[in-house]
């Protein structure tokens, strides 16, 4: 009888305040729903992050340095205990023409194990001169397929060229990387404002670098563990620390040989100023030596040009002189002549005296 005088007690409390009793119970499946929808959520995203990461085979470190990445830093990342893949690569900081976009440059190949790219449009580049754009809002204003992409740098004193083989890209895809989850920014630049607006992806041979930017660490014995989980992170952290352990007197060393690189440099070009020096030398000493011949010839061209003009002088007054004396025997000569003709009347004049003398003194002897 009391129980069941409890539960009448408790109908008809209920319906004398159902509004407030269905306002409570509406409440209360709410924050039950809500309850229920956070803890079924969080799973199911970290699940659907670590396929997405897994399918796309997303690193699980990278090791970046200051100098770059030589081989001899490469092989010790590749004999840690641990480490399956070491995938080293290329990067780079730009302006995308004159957009105001800033981007990170990535180079990519195809045997490349880690960090793969969704093709959302296009295919990702594969030959010199390509590149595929962050399918991104920011930047598909910008550019989009079959379009030139320029790289920039406002600052003189950046050439691009020491990075880049090229500048100018035809874009092929528009990509989604593993990198990038977030619909924000991509990452810190060394350029501008400080953050990159985009990414940029182009064939590892249009990188002009003698060595890595970075190189990209898979582990072994992650490929069971789900990403966020505190046992993957644990297991990070401690290869991490391993990694940095192994790599403590890298940078030292790397400084060293990034100043004996320099050094040799100049060395060889303080050399080739030596021997610039020495060739100067020797060609002054050939100048002068050839100067000195040249004002020899010049001498030895004037003094006979002096002589070949009193020669002509000479030449010219004995030709005077024998104009003078053959115009004086050409006087002579006409004088002769006239002589001569004279001369020769004369003598027939005489000739006909004697003639008829001759024939007179005939007649009176007869």
């Amino acid at each position: 009888m009391r129980k069941k005088a409890l539960w009448r007690d408790i109908f008809r409390e209920i319906w004398q305040t159902k509004a407030r009793f269905l306002s409570i119970f509406a409440i209360i499946m709410l924050g039950v729903g809500f309850f229920a929808g956070i803890k079924a959520t969080g799973p199911d995203m970290l699940d659907t992050a670590d396929h997405y990461f897994k399918r796309l085979r997303l690193m699980d470190l990278k090791v970046q340095s200051t100098y770059g990445l030589t081989e001899e830093d490469l092989e010790i990342l590749r004999n840690q205990p641990g480490v399956s893949v070491v995938q080293p690569g290329y990067s780079g900081d730009v302006f995308l023409g004159d957009s105001g976009l800033i981007a990170k440059v990535f180079s990519n190949s195809k045997d490349h194990a880690l960090n793969g790219y969704e093709v959302v449009a296009g295919r990702l580049p594969e030959a010199p001169g390509e590149i595929a754009i962050d399918a991104h809002h920011s930047i598909m204003k910008a550019f989009g397929l079959g379009d030139t992409v320029t790289f920039t740098n406002p600052n003189p004193d950046v050439s691009l060229e020491d990075s880049f083989h090229r500048t100018s890209y035809t874009v092929v895809g528009l990509v989604k990387s593993p990198q990038y989850i977030e619909k924000g920014g991509r990452g810190t630049s060394r350029i501008g404002k400080g953050t990159a607006d985009a990414f940029v992806v182009i064939p590892e041979e249009d990188f002009s670098l003698e060595v890595f930017t970075e190189a990209y660490i898979g582990l072994k014995d992650t490929s069971g563990m789900t990403a966020y989980t505190p046992e993957y992170d644990e297991r990070v952290e401690q290869l991490k620390a391993a990694l940095e352990q192994a790599l403590a007197a890298r940078p030292e060393l790397r400084l060293e040989e990034v100043r004996a690189e320099g050094q040799a440099k100049l060395d060889d070009a303080e050399r080739q100023i030596e021997e610039g020096k020495a060739k100067l030398a020797d060609a002054e000493t050939k100048l002068a030596d050839a100067k000195a011949k040249l004002d020899e010839g010049r001498r030895s061209y004037e003094e006979g040009a002096a002589k070949l003009e009193r020669e002509l002088a000479k030449g010219q007054a004995e030709l005077d002189k024998a104009a003078k004396e053959l115009a004086a025997g050409k006087g002579e000569l006409a004088k002769n002549r006239a002589e001569l003709s004279e001369g020769e009347a004369q003598l027939k004049a005489g000739q006909a005296k004697l003639g008829k003398t001759c024939l007179l003194y005939t007649s009176r002897g007869v």
